[in-house]
């Protein structure tokens, strides 16, 4: 049986070049990365409302 790895996690670049992928995208039409974009929003509006 294979042993699995640790989790890699995308570093704060990574993850802002896929964050103005995803807003490009939704520029452009596609629903589901604005439904993406929404729930990130949301996510880290709920975070931030939690650590006050």
């Amino acid at each position: 049986m294979k042993k699995r790895g640790s989790q890699i996690y995308p570093t704060q670049q990574r993850r802002a070049e896929l964050a103005r992928m995803l807003n490009e995208m939704a520029s452009a039409g596609d629903v589901n990365a604005a439904g993406w974009l929404l729930l990130l929003s949301e996510m880290k509006q709920s975070k931030s409302e939690a650590n006050q």
